[in-house]
């Protein structure tokens, strides 16, 4: 899997998101690295970028791979302007109550919105 960047456009940042099939004469120096690309992966290594650390994420599969393999009809449990990830907001299209290809779509920054 190759290295994908994921753009926060209020702040000018990108997160790197680095697959697990990346050959290991790839490694680099980071200053942090998050383990998981799902949400809390994306929302602690925006958080980290925030203040100034570099940080990489490591996904074994793809960005919001998790939430994939959920059932169909899974929804968020919390209304949308509470599930946010640091600096991008979600879409109001995904509705008040965000579905699971809604998190995926959001996960994979198709359907947010800068904060």
């Amino acid at each position: 899997m190759s290295r994908r960047r994921l753009h926060d456009h209020r702040r000018q940042r990108s997160i790197a998101v680095v697959g697990s099939h990346e050959s290991p004469a790839s490694r680099e120096r980071h200053q942090a690295v998050v383990i998981g690309a799902g949400p809390a992966g994306l929302a602690a290594a925006a958080t980290l970028q925030g203040e100034g650390v570099e940080a990489v994420v490591l996904e074994r599969d793809s960005v919001g791979s998790s939430w994939r393999k959920h059932y169909d009809r899974l929804h968020l449990h919390t209304v949308r302007r509470l599930s946010d990830l640091p600096g991008l907001r979600i879409d109001r299209r995904e509705g008040r109550w965000v579905s699971r290809d809604g998190v995926v779509r959001y996960s994979n920054g198709t359907r947010g919105t800068t904060a």
